[in-house]
C-alpha cells in the first residue's frame, strides 16, 4: 500500500497544465505543495490519512524537485527520507522522474494539471478517472 500511495504521489509531480497557458503561469507549479486529496485510485480502497497529508513535494526552477513522504510507522507519523527527483515542461506538459529502485520502469509520469488559486489538480494519463489534489504551502 505504502508503494502505490508513493506511485500516486509521484504521479502527481510529473504535472502538466493547459496548452494554452502562457509562459508566466507555466511557473505557477513552483514552490511547496502538499497533498490533500486522492480519489479514484484503481483496484484500491486507498483512502489518504492525514499523516499521508503531510507529505510534500516542491518544485525548483531549475528543474530539479524534492519530495518528502510521510506514512504511520508503529502508531507514529514519520517523514520519509527526501527524494530529489527532475521535472521539465514541453509544449505545457510537465514531466518528472523520480528515482525510486521499487518502481524502476516506472518512475516517470505524464498526466495533466487544473490550478486554481492555491491547487492543483493532477491527473495521470494512465489512470484517468484518478485525481490527485495538492494545495500550496
Amino acid at each position: 500500500m505504502k508503494k502505490l500511495l508513493l506511485l500516486f504521489m509521484s504521479l502527481t509531480v510529473l504535472t502538466a497544465c493547459n496548452s494554452d497557458d502562457d509562459a508566466s503561469e507555466e511557473d505557477r507549479i513552483l514552490g511547496t505543495w502538499f497533498i490533500v486529496e486522492v480519489n479514484n485510485v484503481p483496484n484500491s480502497d486507498f483512502t489518504l490519512s492525514e499523516c499521508n497529508k503531510n507529505s510534500t513535494m516542491t518544485f525548483n526552477g531549475d528543474g530539479t524537485a524534492t519530495s518528502v513522504f510521510h506514512a504511520q510507522v508503529e502508531g507514529n507519523c514519520m517523514a520519509g527520507q527526501p527524494t530529489n527527483s527532475t521535472w521539465n515542461n514541453q509544449s505545457g506538459i510537465y514531466t518528472i522522474t523520480i528515482p525510486i529502485p521499487e518502481l524502476e520502469g516506472f518512475n516517470t509520469f505524464t498526466g495533466t494539471i487544473a490550478f486554481t488559486s492555491n491547487t492543483f489538480i493532477f491527473t495521470p494519463v494512465l489512470f484517468p478517472s484518478t485525481t490527485l489534489v495538492f494545495e500550496r504551502d
